[in-house]
């Protein structure tokens, strides 16, 4: 077997026959026929409940409804009906998954498919039962509580993730408690698992209160989620709750004082231990399908498979990516924090993925194709021209064509197998999508099943394998939403799991990491999180499929989704042909050798179906085979929303209703055809009936990875660093006092200059930093390092009373900041606004002005350079203050300060910006020269980005505490200075015009 295979593949199936349905459906039965057809399959109405009760009971009541009601009864059984035979994405019990072994040849044996249940509780139904135990005075005497680990302190402050135990969908806000000397008391106490009676004790004994008082505090302490019970559900391993902690709070007391939750506790404890289901769990247990079947996938098919990807994969390629979450975050992290490890709580206090949304602007109307699309659009002109629906594409055709091989361990290919009715015993491959997302999270939810968790095992270890010796793989515990519960529950053996919060309960055996553990640092534009116990970066992952994007992900939880994604990227990689809809209205179907790469597809307007949205359904219907004959559309086809597909038969007039009605609500809808009707599927049934069997072939990517072979850092003295484009770059750190800075860069500035006016160093930029403690920050270029060391410690030893450290190191930050092939622009830049900075130095002293002010001039000069318009330079400026003020967490009573300090700088900020320092203007010339002559125009996002960049760098040079608090009064200043000048200038250009 090639070694690049697990040892199976994987199978997705729906409950039903293809040919079931069709025969069924086309033979024109009334519902009641289908209905009480259906009836018969007790999996198939099992299903329909499960998925909604109130249909289900509407369904049942189908005789005693009005006319227009059975209609609707109608077209939504139709749903469920062509769902459970058409698509084989699992869902309830509509669909199932199951494994296939590989073998040389087909297989001969009768086809098998033995279906099992895997059931799970409701976990909405847990949280409830959860939820009363934990406030029964019975069961809490039994209980342990422990400190809440998403807490840190900021100022004053202990912040920390709350759980909204109010809300109908589970959520997490952030909030904070006062940090004072007697909760750090309590906290401490609390950092080990106590009783209820061991904090009311220490709650009387330290805080002088009452017993009544302690309980009230007590009470608080769990509904503010400071502290968390140990009686609570898991998403990982075989049970929900642990068996010891179930067998310790169902007591006879509980029995007789609460018969109710003690039968629906003792029902849970059965399920769990025995697979019994009691009364109390009757309407609370949802399963999952799944098929034991001896399906066999030949080599052949393994072969066939990984030629047409050769060719799938180039052309899936997605040249229109934006800037994801991730890449904002790295960028923002860079800017605040600079080289400093901080703790993942901190990092994220300002909220991941909410203000941080993707925010590309658009652009315009036009249309921009990349390579591939540009060869799929000329082929498919040819394709119509010539009457044909479909395109080939040649190997050699995209020999020009790279193709970027994601860096991950693993990757898995979806695809079915139909019959080549012109060639005996051929097949035909349709791929769908490929993924180099994990396996597992194919397998997660189904991991009860042996098979298919040694499966899952076997995945989990290969990706062990192919990191470095510094990183480990760690589970997220956390349940994104009650209603995902039975979705993400998972029975896989994990070597570590990341707890967020600590509300999920824990197993002896089991190695866990806290998350105020995790700490953050960036490395070559990439996100590291280490644990500091550990001393290993950690790779989270979450092995069930979820929304990475879903709205009540918490950002934390997000935040840890995305940094997965560096090392197992979840998008699905397919052939995007919506350029070419857009274009044409069709997509023809595209294929290598005999193999579908894509299906052929349509965009349906409503105006080419309705004259007119008020056209009633009849009139569209009674028109539909003559309008969809001038759309040249099959006589069957499927209706696409993401990954859905329903079925629409011309001969069957309801799926027929249900596209126009669909169509007339959305507007607009993408249809491809049914392959399956074109094509004979490969599978059967045991009735040798036609299936619509998908296969996901999990496949080995990578036995090693760029993202893990970053090492621990260790402390490094180096004393020159190789940048992309620049060679000798010495980096050296002062550690000084804060207050004798500004003298210290009065005589070191003039020393560096005089260096570079003699060619001894190129240039050089300094700037303040604060962590781990204050100290200034240089990079000095020359060509002769070793000497420049020795001269420099020259001057040093003269002023080494001042200093209390130096260090030489390396330099892994900033070049983030040089956006690219940009970096020599920048080191002159920056060199320049060094000196500018040195000048402001010299200025404010002399003047009585506070130094922070002179950066406003600088700080308009630079938005002059890269914005022309106002309106262009207030939305800048007003987009950066409104991301401070989310970030310092800005209100209309704390503005009142900021504007009262503006208010006692008025004279000093006139004074600044009407005065003309013709040493700085003369460096800032050079500046604004060298940005209009010698960089190319960027666009709004790269502007944005770059003079943000600039203006946040001078401040450093220039403010040595708090700079985010004055960066904020600055941008407040800039605004508006901004919004005066361009009103001055408005009503100098029209003198009547006084709507202003």
């Amino acid at each position: 077997m090639p070694d690049t295979l697990f040892t199976k593949s994987i199978i997705r199936r729906p409950l039903l026959s293809l040919d079931f349905f069709k025969s069924l459906c086309l033979s024109n039965p009334s519902f009641p026929e289908i209905y009480r057809h259906l009836q018969e399959n007790e999996l198939f109405m099992n299903s329909v409940r499960m998925s909604s009760e109130n249909f289900y009971q509407f369904l049942l009541d189908y005789d005693n409804k009005s006319p227009d009601k059975k209609k609707n009864i109608e077209l939504t059984f139709y749903k469920y009906f062509s769902r459970a035979a058409n698509r084989p994405t699992p869902f309830g019990m509509f669909s199932g998954i199951g494994l296939a072994d590989y073998s040389q040849n087909d297989g001969t044996a009768i086809p098998h498919y033995e279906k099992k249940l895997l059931s799970k509780v409701d976990y909405h139904y847990l949280d409830g039962i959860i939820q009363e135990a934990n406030e029964n005075e019975i069961i809490k005497e039994k209980l342990t509580y422990t400190l809440n680990n998403t807490m840190y302190p900021i100022d004053s402050e202990l912040v920390y993730i709350q759980k909204d135990v109010e809300s109908v969908i589970k959520k997490y806000k952030k909030n904070s408690i006062e940090n004072d000397e007697v909760m750090s008391s309590f906290l401490n106490f609390c950092v080990e698992g106590k009783s209820m009676a061991e904090i009311i004790n220490f709650l009387q004994e330290n805080f002088d209160v009452s017993e009544e008082e302690s309980h009230a505090f007590f009470s608080e302490l769990v509904n503010e989620s400071i502290i968390f019970s140990n009686l609570n559900y898991s998403t990982i391993g075989k049970n929900f709750i642990p068996a010891h902690l179930l067998e310790l709070i169902i007591s006879e007391e509980l029995r007789r004082d609460h018969p109710l939750l003690f039968d629906s506790l003792s029902d849970l404890y059965a399920f769990q231990n025995h697979g019994v289901i009691g009364n109390t769990l009757t309407d609370s247990v949802r399963s999952d399908l799944n098929f034991q079947s001896n399906v066999q996938i030949s080599l052949d098919v393994v072969n066939n498979l990984k030629d047409a990807l050769s060719v799938f994969e180039k052309l899936s390629q997605n040249s229109h990516s934006k800037e994801t979450n991730l890449e904002k975050f790295i960028d923002a992290f860079n800017k605040k924090y600079g080289e400093k490890e901080v703790s993942l709580v901190e990092a994220l206090d300002t909220g991941y993925g909410h203000h941080q949304g993707n925010n590309n602007r658009y652009t315009g109307s036009s249309i921009e194709l990349n390579k591939v699309e540009s060869l799929i659009l000329k082929k498919s002109f040819e394709a119509i021209r010539n009457g044909k629906r479909e395109i080939e594409i040649e190997k050699q055709e995209l020999s020009a064509f790279t193709y970027r091989i994601p860096d991950t361990a693993t990757q898995y290919c979806s695809y079915s197998i139909f019959k080549d009715s012109q060639h005996a015993g051929r097949k035909i491959l349709n791929i769908n999508f490929v993924s180099y997302a994990s396996p597992i999270k194919v397998l997660g939810r189904f991991t009860e099943n042996k098979e298919i968790h040694s499966l899952a095992e076997e995945i989990h270890q290969h990706q062990k394998k192919t990191i470095g010796p510094h990183f480990i793989l760690a589970e997220i515990e956390h349940l994104p939403t009650y209603l995902a519960g039975h979705i993400v529950k998972r029975e896989i053996n994990f070597d570590y799991i990341i707890r967020y919060p600590n509300d999920a309960p824990v197993n002896d055996n089991q190695k866990y990491i806290d998350i105020n553990d995790l700490y953050v640092n960036v490395f070559n534009s990439k996100i590291y999180l280490r644990s500091k116990k550990l001393n290993q970066y950690v790779i989270p992952t979450f092995s069930a499929f979820f929304d990475h994007n879903h709205i009540v992900n918490s950002p934390i939880f997000k935040f840890l989704l995305d940094v997965s994604t560096q090392y197992d990227e979840p998008n699905k990689n397919f052939i995007d042909t919506q350029n070419i809809l857009n274009i044409l209205g069709f997509s023809p179907q595209i294929r290598y050798k005999n193999h579908i790469l894509k299906k052929a597809h349509w965009l349906i307007k409503i105006s080419d179906f309705f004259k007119n949205k008020n056209e009633n359904i009849d009139t569209a219907l009674s028109l539909y085979k003559e309008n969809a004959s001038k759309l040249g559309l099959k006589k069957t086809f499927c209706i696409v929303d993401g990954e859905q597909e329903l079925y629409i038969n011309e001969d069957l007039p309801i799926s027929v209703e249900i596209f126009l009605k669909e169509l007339r609500k959305k507007n607009r809808l993408i249809v491809c055809e049914a392959i399956h009707d074109e094509y004979e599927p490969f599978f059967r049934d045991e009735s040798y009936q036609s299936i619509n069997l998908e296969i996901i072939t999990p496949l080995k990517n990578k036995h090693f990875l760029t993202y893990t072979s970053q090492k621990i850092p260790e402390a490094t003295h180096v004393l020159s660093k190789l940048y992309p484009f620049i060679h000798d770059c010495v980096y050296f750190k002062l550690f000084v006092n804060k207050d004798i800075a500004s003298i210290l860069l009065l005589d070191m500035i003039p020393y560096l200059k005089n260096l570079v006016d003699q060619g001894f160093i190129s240039h050089f930029v300094f700037l303040y930093y604060y962590a781990p403690d204050f100290h200034i920050r240089f990079r000095v270029f020359s060509t002769q390092p070793v000497k420049f060391i020795d001269e420099l410690n020259k001057i040093l030893k003269e002023k080494i009373s001042h200093i209390d450290t130096l260090q030489y190191d390396t330099y892994d930050r900033e070049i983030t900041r040089y956006h690219g092939d940009n970096i020599l622009f920048f080191e002159k830049i920056y060199y320049w606004d060094s000196l500018a900075a040195h000048q402001i130095l010299k200025y404010a002293p002399d003047s009585n002005i506070e130094d922070w002010l002179f950066c406003i001039k600088t700080a308009l000069y630079y938005i002059d350079c890269f914005f022309q318009t106002y309106e262009d330079k207030l939305y800048y400026i007003k987009k950066i203050k409104d991301s401070f003020a989310v970030e310092l967490g800005i209100t209309s009573e704390n503005n009142k300060d900021i504007n009262r300090i503006i208010l006692e700088n008025k004279d000093s900020i006139d004074t600044v910006l009407s005065t003309s320092y013709w040493e700085m203007d003369e460096i800032l010339e050079k500046i604004g020269l060298e940005i209009a002559t010698n960089f190319e125009k960027p666009d709004i996002d790269d502007k944005e980005h770059q003079t943000f960049d600039l203006i946040h760098m001078h401040l450093l040079r220039i403010i040595k505490k708090d700079n985010r608090f004055f960066e904020y009064i600055i941008y407040c200043i800039l605004e508006k200075k901004t919004k005066e000048t361009y009103h001055r200038d408005r009503k100098n250009s029209n003198p009547l015009d006084v709507s202003f």
